[in-house]
């Protein structure tokens, strides 16, 4: 079994220390490495001032898509694969790879740790005990490829720049990956799994998570204590929306913090042994889809949960602007649903397992012309 087999690779690959979450180091700033017009103000988590909550998981797609635009979803996975739709997930085009599914034992170049979108861009990190790749893409179909310098566990989208989260280094982009600064703060000690969002970052792995809000230290949250990110970014995992965050635990468990002060709201728990799924914010609520059925909650801390319809299994979700959701299963079952209700397949082709799902848009192609 698939999951089983990653389970034991990872036990070996990446046991040690429980603070050296990334297994080529330790917390903080990487040997030899030095900021690059880090400059000494703390640019930390909203940059500013006015960095407020509200955010979305796929980095404020609810702005509103300009004209001449595309909505589009895209979908990454197992070996860097991507893949896109902009017809509202009823097709799913431009997929590619850089390498089969069965090739990638988790600490590949192309091992997938995050998908985030902002500004008119998606960008998909890749690379595990390997310096990450930042892949960048403004229209869902050509791709870019900037290499990194050392390893990251997430990246995200907060006061109008793409943030990366290591614990090594946190970094931000102003030009997608052109340039890439290093800040000079703390890092945080973990980063299995690690997010940004509007003015709140988050790391997590081995039972612990901490967060930093706009101008603050990192700090370890006590109801996090326990519930385990250890899947690097697979299962469980962060999502912000309605002025919070909330930690999906691999085992089922929740726990919530104020997206503006960093207060610990404290825990809930989904009510089942593990998740399959990815948590997401669907723009009145938080989702988690795993075992057949949708948990819902707009607070993270209780939850209803509902059977998804016969025939229908996927454990990854995103909602667009226009109240359009797509359901993501494995590497072959798309689906599509205007109501998240009534679901209905999509037409895509079978490939690498997919881990992550987002909303936004971007330029016209030839593939994914302007409306």
């Amino acid at each position: 079994m698939r999951w089983l087999a990653l389970v034991l690779t990872l036990a070996l690959a990446c046991s040690g220390d429980d603070d050296a979450s990334s297994d080529a180091g330790p917390a903080g700033r990487p040997d030899g490495a030095a900021p690059v017009d880090g400059g000494g103000e703390d640019a930390g988590a909203g940059g500013g001032d006015d960095a407020g909550p509200g955010t979305d998981a796929g980095g404020g797609v609810d702005a509103g898509v300009p004209a001449g635009s595309v909505p589009m979803f895209v979908a990454v996975g197992w070996g860097g694969r991507r893949i896109t739709s902009c017809d509202g997930g009823r097709t799913w085009i431009a997929d590619q790879q850089e390498a089969p599914e069965g090739e990638d034992d988790w600490h590949r170049p192309y091992t997938p740790k995050a998908l985030a979108w902002g500004g008119g861009a998606f960008v998909f990190l890749t690379g595990w005990g390997n310096p990450s790749t930042a892949w960048v893409s403004t229209d869902g179909v050509s791709w870019t490829a900037h290499a990194l310098e050392t390893t990251y566990g997430g990246v995200g989208w907060d006061d109008g720049r793409f943030v990366l989260v290591g614990n090594r280094n946190v970094a931000v982009t102003d030009d997608l990956f052109e340039t890439v600064e290093v800040l000079e703060i703390e890092a945080p000690s973990y980063d299995r799994d690690a997010a940004a969002f509007e003015g709140i970052w988050v790391s997590g792995a081995d039972g612990e998570v901490e967060t930093r809000v706009a101008g603050g230290s990192w700090a370890r949250l006590a109801s996090c204590s326990g519930q385990r990110h250890t899947a690097i970014g697979v299962r469980g995992g962060f999502a912000a929306g309605l002025g919070r965050m909330v930690s999906f635990g691999d085992g089922g468990a929740t726990c919530v913090v104020d997206a503006t002060t960093g207060a610990d709201l404290g825990a809930g728990d989904l009510g089942v042994g593990s998740v399959d799924g990815y948590g997401a914010f669907v723009g009145d609520a938080f989702w988690m889809v795993t075992g057949g059925a949708i948990h819902a909650s707009t607070d993270g801390l209780s939850w209803s949960s509902r059977a998804l319809p016969g025939g229908v299994d996927f454990d990854r979700v995103a909602r667009a602007e226009d109240g359009t959701y797509v359901g993501v299963g494995g590497g072959d079952r798309f689906y599509w649903s205007d109501d998240g209700e009534t679901w209905t397949r999509a037409d895509a082709p079978a490939g690498n397992g997919i881990l992550r799902v987002v909303a936004g848009w971007g330029a016209p192609s030839a593939q994914c012309p302007a409306p």
